[in-house]
């Protein structure tokens, strides 16, 4: 069984159906879902909507075709599918070949950036319980799995790679679950990684082994520099140090300052780009750019892109672009572009092209413009 959701933009403002399907969205931009149904209606279903989207409308880079698989009842075992088999197994990069758009963006993010030391099938598999990276196992309990790796200008011409997608996608699954053991291949990636983080480890059993593979980081307690306190101070922060970079993966010619500040017992990174990191939190970020998932964490004069953010304060000087915020504080003179901001989220920043659910405060300060905002003034 299989179902779509279309984004893509309407020709005709006002239009509520496209033939039996209802459309819904304010001005241009609309969505169209369809129910489950078998297979070869499903297939004719897509080919028929691509059709309508090419006579009475167009997509544009930010559009995107959510596939919903759902497989029969009788496979009990896609609930409990190794979900650390499932990535090692999935190539993510011939999709973003043929929809280019799609890289890196939250909701399609690539699951194999999950696939690290110390991953487990029960982390990964939270991991993809969201509507961050480009699988969804949120109603596998339903025997359902959901694919938003599809989208992009005029995907709605590519009906005959879509369709050669989806059956990869149904296979592949059926794969996974049919032959739970680890190919060699698998078995060899998890070798390696088991490898990386016993050496990882290593790397932070003292400051000289920190500073001997890490030489452009710089340490700081209090904003003052600790030569001739190092050891005294390593004991302080060398576990919350060694979680942060086992997030952050950098490579060892990375630049940049960490200040340990004693009052608040909390780190700050200074200075860094910190691309696709994955579950940051309890940190500050100062003059950076970060992509990835974040969480509990305070930025200042920070460039956030491609970024689901929980719990997060923006302050003066960021800015935050194709990127989804839940539950978080955006202060005036931060400029938010393109981006879903959720929960019980405040605003008093600038908002262009964005999405403000309910539940969402903005003050009097904030400026929104070509938005859809259903927050509320406070």
């Amino acid at each position: 069984m299989l179902s779509f959701e279309f984004n893509f933009r309407c020709n005709k403002k006002e239009i509520t159906h496209f033939k039996d399907y209802n459309v819904y969205g304010e001005n241009w931009q609309k969505t169209l879902k369809t129910d489950m149904m078998p297979y070869m209606s499903a297939k004719s279903t897509l080919a028929a909507i691509c059709m309508l989207i090419k006579k009475h409308g167009h997509t544009q880079w930010d559009d995107i075709l959510k596939v919903n698989i759902k497989f029969p009842t009788d496979i009990s075992n896609i609930y409990h599918i190794n979900a650390l088999k499932l990535v090692l197994s999935f190539n993510d990069s011939y999709l973003y070949e043929m929809f280019p758009e799609r890289k890196n963006r939250i909701g399609s993010r690539p699951v194999s950036e999950l696939v690290k030391p110390g991953s487990t099938q029960d982390s990964i598999r939270c991991s993809l319980c969201s509507d961050v990276y480009g699988i969804d196992l949120s109603n596998i309990a339903d025997n359902t799995i959901s694919y938003r790796y599809i989208g992009g200008k005029n995907y709605q011409e590519k009906y005959q790679e879509i369709s050669a997608i989806v059956d990869k996608w149904i296979v592949d699954t059926y794969s996974v679950v049919n032959n739970p053991e680890y190919t060699q291949d698998e078995m060899s990636k998890l070798s390696s990684l088991s490898k990386t983080d016993t050496s990882f480890n290593d790397i932070f059993v003292s400051f000289d082994s920190f500073k001997k593979h890490y030489k452009n980081v710089h340490l700081m307690v209090d904003l003052y520099d600790i030569d001739g306190q190092e050891n005294v101070f390593w004991a302080s922060i060398n576990d919350r140090l060694k979680q942060i970079f086992k997030t952050l993966r950098p490579n060892e010619n990375i630049k940049m300052t960490i200040n340990y500040d004693t009052d608040a017992g909390r780190l700050q990174i200074k200075d860094t780009t910190l691309y696709g990191v994955s579950g940051l939190r309890d940190i500050d970020l100062v003059d950076c750019v970060v992509s990835g998932d974040i969480s509990n964490v305070s930025l200042y004069f920070t460039h956030t892109t491609n970024t689901n953010a929980e719990f997060c304060e923006f302050f003066n000087g960021c800015d935050i672009m194709k990127s989804k915020l839940n539950n978080c504080y955006v202060a005036d003179g931060v400029d938010v572009i393109d981006t879903q901001i959720e929960g019980d989220s405040t605003i008093s920043g600038d908002c262009s092209k964005c999405e403000l659910s309910l539940g969402v405060k903005y003050t009097k300060d904030a400026k929104i413009k070509d938005s859809k905002n259903n927050a509320t003034k406070i």
